[in-house]
């Protein structure tokens, strides 16, 4: 009966840190990804695919391409903080599926002198994999929405 027991309150204890030691992943990565501003590319990846969109030719047809690119830029930063939180948090997602709370720490305090900045660098590619899997959706939405205020601009 007591190894019963044993095996019982192993489990429930392994079941109940498991989600403690996630959520603590969780929050290291989202701090690194905030503190090193590691998100901080969506708006010039939005303007990258704007910049190749049916919509952005249009609108430099109706204004010229200056003037286009300055509306469009105008309207990504707009609408880049409905977005950006969203992004960061899928980028979290995307270093916590690779490191550990610990490691994800380690990185956002110490930087390049951090003894797992080798691991960082070398897990950029899946990261980056498992962020365009996750934010594709986010990017195409945010994009859409900025180039339909834009082609609004343009053609009043």
């Amino acid at each position: 009966m007591s190894l019963r027991f044993v095996i019982s309150a192993i489990l429930v204890f392994g079941l109940s840190i498991s989600p403690a030691l996630a959520s603590e992943t969780s929050e290291a990565a989202f701090s690194m990804v905030k503190t090193l501003g590691l998100g901080n590319n969506l708006g010039q990846m939005g303007l990258r695919v704007a910049e190749t969109t049916q919509t952005f030719r249009i609108i430099a047809q109706k204004v010229g391409n200056e003037k286009a690119m300055v509306l469009v830029k105008e309207n990504l930063e707009n609408v880049l903080p409905k977005y950006q939180e969203k992004w960061n948090n899928n980028l979290a997602q995307s270093y916590a599926e690779y490191f550990d709370a610990i490691e994800l720490r380690s990185i956002t305090d110490e930087k390049q002198s951090s003894k797992y900045f080798g691991k960082f660098k070398s897990r950029q590619g899946d990261v980056g994999k498992r962020m365009q899997e996750k934010s594709s959706g986010l990017l195409t939405q945010y994009v859409t929405e900025a180039m339909n205020k834009s082609f609004t601009k343009a053609v009043k």
